[in-house]
């Protein structure tokens, strides 16, 4: 077994290339995973944020931490949110579509190479492999799902149209002085085929992130639509 995933992941792609006017307010989404010490992760978090505004060359001060519901109305205790995550049926065959909006740089792994676009079975690969990792180190334990049978029914899966962009970006450690590439892919996708068994995965997937480096804010999407 890997190194455990982060617990928790940013969420601050609406901040894309927007320039902040002295005395302006802006918003970072953090989601959590970690249910038996998000007390604990929390004030650590909160202390982070702090400091960024110091990173910053004290141009940023955190002004308040709010809690919000999955509609995104503020909530004054914290309540999980929870999916059920069914095995597909491999045999299921009928067809569908569904929209993907991809919010922030996507990048996907594909026999260990970056995927060329973003081909519905590795994306549900990947969210699979994501959303079980979380399971196992801060849920109810190891998802019971078969991983060889998973992504048969992807496989007839198919984008009918796309429109993709590469955002080619990097950050910069300011620990160890290291800049890192944050590049991907952008945009909205319609896929077509038997998605029905994945619907439940993609959901979940929208506050997990899928992909490479998710924890800063990549692979953030949406389901815009079903039919």
């Amino acid at each position: 077994m890997g190194a455990p995933p982060r617990a928790y992941v940013l969420r601050c792609f609406h901040l894309h290339n927007r320039r902040m006017e002295r005395g302006e307010t802006f918003f970072v989404d953090l989601h959590m995973f970690d249910l038996g010490a998000t007390l604990e992760h929390r004030e650590v978090l909160v202390r982070a944020l702090e400091r960024m505004g110091s990173g910053l060359d004290n141009r940023a001060t955190l002004e308040s931490v709010r809690t919000l519901d999955s509609a995104g109305r503020e909530h004054g205790a914290w309540k999980p949110i929870s999916f059920d995550l069914p095995n597909p049926n491999s045999d299921l065959d009928l067809k569908s579509s569904i929209v993907l909006e991809y919010l922030s740089p996507t990048e996907l792994i594909e026999q260990g190479r970056i995927a060329s676009g973003l081909p519905f079975e590795t994306l549900v690969r990947r969210l699979r492999d994501r959303l079980s990792a979380l399971s196992t180190f801060y849920g109810d334990g190891p998802l019971e799902i078969d991983f060889r049978i998973f992504p048969e029914a992807a496989k007839r899966v198919r984008p009918v149209q796309q429109r993709l962009t590469w955002i080619a970006g990097e950050r910069t450690s300011s620990r160890a002085n290291l800049r890192h590439a944050i590049s991907g892919w952008v945009g909205r996708v319609s896929y077509e085929g038997p998605v029905e068994g994945y619907l439940a995965w993609l959901e979940a997937g929208q506050w997990a992130g899928v992909g490479e480096q998710v924890v800063f804010g990549k692979g953030a999407y949406r389901v815009l639509g079903v039919e």
